[in-house]
């Protein structure tokens, strides 16, 4: 019985398969590694960089058992070393279902994941192959058609938020859910519905009155419950916001999507928080000039 022979597209599948499964088994080979005392893992490595020490990496199956081997061979000596017995159990559905959750889907996800992956230890926190593949193909495409990687990347487009856009929402609304937890005391039965209630009313207030004359300083006033200072901080957050609109929601309903989107009152954790963390709050407030300052530009 002859099979069909793979096309390209099949091709390239099986190889992206085979790749992000060479990547997970050495990493685990790399963590296992690090139980051994490190100046004999180098020693190891650097024979094995040098050809004189061959790694292999395979799997065994016992029964219903199977396990990640792996294994050193002296090509002078034949003598070979298992460094590696790993038993591979399989996820559950509730655990997998989890993980697909926190998969990057979006392009500032996938471009977190990579921040993160570059970040630090390629082996305690590899670049997802799904990441690696997409920021290839953003730069590969860029350079072959000259587009901006905004564009190959796909941040910018028809009907598409851009970057800073995604990461001042997300910074915006974690102080908006710190806001709800304060506008009512801890444990007094009040229900998501009635604090959104509650801090659509305070918002209304704040953009009216508060933010026009507050909007151009650095910090909330040392007096103002706590609410109000986490207002300000959801307004200085808050993309294109100006002295005559903070661009934050007052209406309950929206609110109300946005602790249902998260959980207990804090951000839910995705991977384009990691940038938002770094995001820096964009003061859009034109600065009062100083009496002096308008008499000398007189």
């Amino acid at each position: 019985m002859s099979m069909k022979p793979l096309d390209e597209k099949d091709r390239q599948a099986m190889q992206h398969l085979i790749d992000g499964l060479a990547c997970c088994a050495y990493g685990i080979a790399m963590l296992q590694l690090r139980r051994f005392p490190q100046d004999q893992v180098v020693a190891v490595l650097e024979r094995v960089a040098a050809g004189e020490v061959v790694m292999t990496l395979s799997t065994s199956m016992t029964g219903d058992e199977t396990a990640l081997l792996g294994i050193f061979h002296d090509r002078s000596s034949h003598a070979s070393v298992e460094f590696l017995h790993q038993v591979l159990q399989p996820a559950g559905e509730a655990s997998l279902k989890s993980a697909l959750d926190e998969m990057p889907a979006t392009p500032a996800d996938k471009l977190a994941a990579l921040f993160q992956g570059l970040s630090r230890s390629s082996v305690t926190s590899p670049v997802l192959p799904s990441v690696r593949e997409w920021a290839m193909a953003g730069i590969r495409s860029a350079v072959q058609s000259g587009d901006s990687l905004d564009e190959t990347l796909g941040f910018k487009g028809a009907g598409k938020r851009s970057l800073a856009a995604t990461l001042d929402t997300q910074n915006r609304d974690r102080s908006l859910l710190a806001a709800l937890q304060h506008v009512a005391v801890p444990d007094a039965g009040v229900s998501d519905w009635e604090r959104c209630l509650r801090l659509a009313k305070l918002i209304k207030s704040f953009s009216k009155i508060d933010w026009p004359k507050v909007c151009r300083d650095a910090a909330p006033a040392p007096g103002w419950p706590q609410w109000k200072k986490c207002l300000f901080a959801a307004a200085q957050s808050a993309h294109g916001s100006s002295p005559k609109d903070c661009k934050l929601p007052s209406s309950a309903t929206r609110l109300y999507q946005i602790v249902q989107a998260n959980t207990g009152y804090s951000l839910k954790g995705g991977a384009a928080t990691v940038l938002a963390s770094y995001r820096k709050s964009a003061n859009t407030c034109p600065l009062q000039k100083s009496p002096s300052s308008l008499k000398s530009a007189a």
